[in-house]
């Protein structure tokens, strides 16, 4: 008797600790969203350096990180497009992935009927550009042309 009231008494705490984190990470979603400037990417991300972005206007810089996931940066530029940084790979739900070749390079590309997400590699850390169908798709096309860096070996 005294074994299945030591295992009663472990399971209710067990499941008040799990509902305290999951409330906790609800409710404090926010605490895990900051924004920084671009020196700060190398800390968030864990890198050595600051990574090779885009020199388009930058609007402002979300880093993401909840502690349990990767962490991950968000650029914003003032032309619309986003460029997000994690040290793995990122999925995009709700797009079809598909590679395509732009000078030297194999991208990853995921697409919707609304959005569009270049994705690849360099020195540990992906890069996935993201904008809506359209024009803008052709400036991301361009800058990943005129880059012409070798493939990682990932």
């Amino acid at each position: 008797m005294k074994k299945i009231i030591l295992s009663f008494v472990a399971t209710v705490l067990l499941l008040i600790t799990m509902l305290g984190f999951i409330l906790h990470r609800t409710v404090n979603e926010d605490i895990s969203r900051r924004w920084i400037g671009v020196t700060e990417i190398p800390g968030i991300l864990k890198i050595g350096t600051v990574p090779n972005i885009p020199e388009w206007e930058i609007k402002k810089i979300m880093a993401y990180d909840d502690h349990f996931t990767a962490p991950t940066c968000t650029v914003y530029f003032a032309n619309g497009i986003e460029l997000l940084l994690s040290t793995g790979s990122v999925g995009f739900e709700g797009m079809d992935e598909n590679q395509t070749l732009i000078g030297n390079r194999k991208y990853t590309v995921f697409g919707n009927k609304n959005d569009k997400v270049y994705q690849y590699p360099e020195k540990g850390v992906w890069y996935s550009l993201k904008t809506a169908r359209g024009a803008k798709e052709e400036i991301i096309e361009a800058y990943l042309q005129a880059r012409n860096v070798e493939p990682d070996s990932k």
